[in-house]
């Protein structure tokens, strides 16, 4: 498999930005047509699933599905630096770094604690299972600071002890405390009357019409299912992203939207893991699926 570092030219990312979005300026910090760096990853990580940043090891912590090992992945190159085995194979899905320590998310709701994890001689991590289960699919982690809490995202069922149904309108994020370590039963729910109500109230958006059939009361389901979660934090914004449909919900600190946006499917072939590192750059991992997993970098303007 050959590994490349690519730098896009400024002058062909405007051109193709003007192009493709002739009639609307995204409303934050970043330019999703243009990427300043494209990392193309090994094969192993054909299937990575979630990602997070150690800014001062200047490295992404990465995780693939059905693996049970920790990647350790440098942020210039996309080489695998070293490979951490934590446990057996499994369907995992996320990764978050608090200080030293770091969480893994598997979609069931498991979450699994490995303190001091870049440092410790023999891996060991603590289990919490949560209340939620396979059927919530939980694909999305991040950490919540102001309220020191994790927030887990469903892409599949909303509720605890249900099964999805085909006219699930809504999808939910779970709050897990980790001064108490326990979940919290009511969760934030993302409707789809309210991208509806978005989208019609902001007809300038790219594909607002889709949208608007997309998410209109005619549509049985909600085509928007959270693969993977990140906060910004100078701004307190949620930035959910959607593998399905291609899409990017950006959320106030409220959770009402800030603003949708509609990836370009060629780059984005399959969007699974979301972070920022300390100068709130943004990072968005893709699953190779039959082409090469990619990480793509976007600084903050």
């Amino acid at each position: 498999m050959t590994k490349q570092l690519l730098l896009f030219p400024i002058l062909s990312s405007i051109l193709f930005s003007c192009k493709s979005q002739p009639n609307f300026n995204y409303p934050i910090d970043y330019t999703l047509n243009q990427p300043e760096l494209k990392l193309i990853l090994e094969e192993e990580l054909n299937e990575i699933s979630g990602i997070c940043i150690d800014s001062e090891n200047q490295q992404f912590i990465g995780i693939a599905d059905e693996k049970g090992i920790i990647y350790l992945i440098d942020s210039n190159t996309g080489k695998i630096l070293n490979r951490i085995t934590f446990h057996k194979d499994g369907d995992y899905e996320d990764v978050e770094m608090i200080g030293k320590d770091l969480y893994i998310l598997k979609s069931s709701g498991t979450l699994y604690l490995i303190k001091d994890v870049l440092n410790a001689k023999s891996i060991e991590f603590e289990k919490f299972n949560t209340a939620l289960e396979v059927s919530n699919d939980v694909e999305g982690l991040c950490y919540d600071k102001k309220q020191n809490s994790l927030l887990l995202a469903c892409k599949a069922s909303s509720k605890l002890n249900t099964e999805i149904t085909d006219e699930e309108q809504e999808r939910a994020i779970y709050r897990f405390d980790l001064k108490t370590q326990t979940l919290e039963e009511k969760p934030i729910l993302i409707k789809k009357d309210s991208f509806f109500s978005f989208v019609k109230a902001h007809p300038e958006l790219p594909k607002s019409k889709k949208w608007l059939e997309r998410f209109g009361p005619s549509a049985k389901n909600f085509s928007f299912e959270p693969s993977a979660i990140a906060i910004q934090e100078s701004t307190g914004r949620y930035y959910v992203l959607s593998s399905v449909g291609k899409m990017l919900a950006v959320f106030k600190p409220d959770w009402q939207l800030h603003t949708l946006i509609k990836l370009d499917k060629e780059k984005f072939i399959q969007p699974e893991g979301i972070c920022f590192d300390k100068a709130e750059n943004l990072y968005i991992c893709n699953e190779g699926k039959t082409q090469e997993a990619i990480i793509y970098k976007f600084e903050r303007k």
